[in-house]
């Protein structure tokens, strides 16, 4: 957290009671830091319960409620949710890669778009629409985990498409490879 910008990392989509407390004390944070910038790094999550959107969701403008009409969770639906106090009215970014996955790429489709967010970082390589809510398994002779989806997601906003692209897009060069240099991370150092 800085004066600037405050800065989430969400490594998994997991929605429990710690999770919850974690995004209220951020967001109380933010507010007490009058940060005018919140980035949330989805660039490393595989996915998970796509019910983390609510706590975020709380915490924001109805710009973004509205913008999600038909936002199904398990809870109901996200526009009927009252809004959380702090309410966050700054400049949101979402970073994202390849390796934001299922509900995290959910997530970041959520929180951005015209007059949202703004998804940073590289092209996410999966419909917009899918399956979601994993429930572990283990088969009974090997003990071989594997996942199931429980739940299938419509698209957030309008027709599915085949990807979701970064609105700034930061693709690694060779250059970046030869220089060990993160675009992303250089990105974020020209934040205020």
């Amino acid at each position: 957290m800085t004066p600037g910008h405050g800065f989430f990392l969400l490594l998994s989509c997991v929605d429990d009671a710690s999770y919850r407390r974690a995004v209220q004390a951020f967001f109380r944070q933010v507010a007490k830091e009058r940060s005018p910038v919140v980035v949330l790094d989805l660039q490393q999550n595989g996915g998970g319960d796509s019910d983390v959107v609510i706590p975020w969701l709380e915490h924001l403008p109805p710009r973004f409620k509205r913008s999600d009409v038909a936002l199904p969770t398990s809870q109901g639906t996200a526009p009927g949710l009252p809004p959380a106090r702090p309410v966050f009215g700054g400049r949101l970014y979402v970073l994202q890669s390849g390796a934001t996955f299922s509900s995290a790429m959910w997530l970041a489709d959520a929180l951005t778009g015209p007059g949202l967010g703004v998804r940073v970082g590289t092209t996410i390589g999966e419909p917009t629409g899918g399956c979601g809510n994993v429930t572990m398994y283990e088969t009974p002779v090997f003990h071989v985990p594997f996942q199931v989806s429980t739940v299938c997601y419509p698209p957030i906003k309008g027709a599915t498409t085949a990807t979701l692209p970064a609105q700034i897009p930061l693709p690694v060069t060779v250059r970046d490879i030869q220089r060990g240099v993160d675009p992303v991370a250089r990105w974020l150092a020209s934040l205020p």
